[in-house]
Parts: C-alpha cells; sequence; structure tokens
C-alpha cells in the first residue's frame, strides 16, 4: 500500500508538473499571439501611411506634370506672338523692298531680276515655314476656350465642304483642366482628320463626339465615306504627326476602317488624377 500511494503521489506531482508547463506555455502562447496583433496593427497602420504617402506623391506629379503643360503652353504662346511680331515683320518688311526693286529693275529679264525673283520665292517659303512654326505652337483659334475652338472647327468644315457634321461634347464642369490640357493635341487631330475626310473620303455624313470614359479624355471622329485599304499606313504627316503628338501626350491613336465602309478615329488621352467623375452633357 506505500508503495501504490508513493507512486500515485508521484503521477499527481508529474501531472502537477505538466499542468503549471501547460499553463507557462499557454501564457507564452497568448503573449506571442498579442505581440504578433499588435506588430500588425503597427503593419497596418504603416501600410495606410504609406498607400497615403503614395497618394498624395502621385497627385503632386500629376500636379507638377500639369503645371509643366501650362508653363510650357504659356512659353509657346509668348514665343508664337513673338516670332509674329519681330522675324514676320521683318521678313514681309524684306519682301516689300525686293518688291520695290523687281519693280524698278530695267530690261528684260536680266541675272539680277532673276536673283531677286529667287530671292522673292525664298522669302515666301520663310513666311510659309514660319507660318507653319507658329501654327505647331498653338492655334490662335484656342483663345476663345477649347470647346469653341472645336465646334469652329466643324462648321468651317461643313460650310467649306457641304457635308453635315453630328457632333456631342459630354464632358463635366471638373473636366474642363484636363481638356485644357490636351487642347492643341485635340484642335491638330480633329483639324487632320477633318482634311483627311475632305480630300479622301467621298464621304456624305461626319460623327464627332468628345467625352471622358474612366480616367481617359476620347474624341470619336467617323465618316461613312469609302474606308482605307491598310489601316496601319501612316505615311506623310498627316496621321503620323497626329500619333506622334497624342504619343507626346501619353495618349494612343486608335483607326478602324473597311473599304467601303467609312473610317473611325478614336483618340484617347489621359485626364488629370481626381477628374474621372461622371460626365455632363455641355450643349
Amino acid at each position: 500500500m506505500p508503495a501504490a500511494s508513493e507512486s500515485a503521489n508521484h503521477l499527481v506531482n508529474l501531472l502537477s508538473a505538466c499542468a503549471v508547463l501547460l499553463g507557462v506555455i499557454a501564457l507564452l502562447l497568448l503573449w506571442r499571439l498579442r505581440e504578433l496583433y499588435a506588430q500588425m496593427q503597427d503593419d497596418q497602420v504603416t501600410l495606410q501611411r504609406a498607400e497615403h504617402a503614395l497618394h498624395l506623391a502621385r497627385r503632386q506629379l500629376d500636379q507638377m506634370a500639369a503645371d509643366r503643360q501650362h508653363i510650357q503652353a504659356r512659353e509657346r504662346r509668348r514665343l508664337a506672338r513673338d516670332l509674329h511680331d519681330d522675324l514676320g515683320q521683318y521678313l514681309l518688311t524684306l519682301k516689300m523692298d525686293v518688291a520695290s526693286l523687281q519693280a524698278h529693275a530695267d530690261g528684260p529679264a536680266t541675272r539680277l531680276t532673276q536673283t531677286m525673283q529667287f530671292m522673292a520665292g525664298n522669302i515666301d517659303k520663310s513666311i510659309a515655314a514660319l507660318r507653319c512654326v507658329i501654327a505647331g505652337l498653338r492655334p490662335p483659334a484656342l483663345e476663345q476656350g477649347p470647346q469653341a475652338a472645336l465646334r469652329q472647327l466643324l462648321a468651317e468644315f461643313t460650310r467649306a465642304t457641304g457635308i453635315p457634321v453630328k457632333h456631342a461634347f459630354v464632358l463635366a464642369d471638373a473636366h474642363q483642366a484636363s481638356l485644357g490640357l490636351h487642347e492643341t493635341v485635340l484642335y491638330r487631330a480633329l483639324q487632320e482628320a477633318l482634311a483627311n475626310i475632305a480630300r479622301h473620303a467621298q464621304a456624305t455624313q461626319v460623327q464627332v463626339r468628345l467625352q471622358c470614359q474612366g480616367s481617359l479624355l476620347q474624341l470619336y471622329i467617323a465618316d461613312n465615306g469609302i474606308g482605307m485599304r491598310d489601316v496601319t499606313a501612316r505615311t506623310g504627316c498627316g496621321l503620323a504627326g497626329m500619333e506622334e503628338r497624342l504619343q507626346e501626350a501619353g495618349g494612343v491613336l486608335r483607326l478602324a476602317s473597311r473599304v467601303g465602309a467609312g473610317t473611325t478615329l478614336q483618340l484617347s488621352l489621359p485626364m488629370l488624377a481626381g477628374q474621372g467623375a461622371a460626365p455632363v452633357r455641355v450643349a
């Protein structure tokens, strides 16, 4: 009996020790879980702060890009005015002087008169090139606002060709900053597209739509003309120049066409951050 009692006491002591050990392990696990939970909360706070900092950085980058675009646009306007007022005036005066010399030249086509004719031709080419440079900097029509300038383009196209244009500008007030940012690209693209339609499409109707779609500003230009055989061709300065301007502004040009079924151009340009609100129709 004493041996059985001693064995039972030993078993009880062993079980007690195991219970104490399990309790200590449980306490250690609880402490570790609390530590991991606190660390997880700290990591979550750190992640939220990092996401907030990243969002602020993106907005700052967008704002810096917009500021840079506005500064460049202002410099282009200043340069256009200076070229027009100074160099344009000098070339015009030089052309008048050469014309006066030609008018007072005696005799038939001497070497002097031939040289003056050559000079007059070069002056005309210089004036034409200067006008192209000025027009490429910023179209004067945009001084009245991008939407008014685009409508004026459409009206002039219909007046010159007799082809009616159905158009819709579907933009919210919040999108005007993005529209102003890309106004020159949109104006030149529409100008080139309408010129191509007038020259090649043999269309009887044109549709134009300017809208926001998600984070993109999109311009659609569609005609019901004879279409194109090769939509991948980018010859000359027309579509190639349009695509180059879009790429420089971070945009994309898509062209779809079938022979006898017309042509559709889709221009997509990135809007400024925070301007993806639902659009409203602007008459």
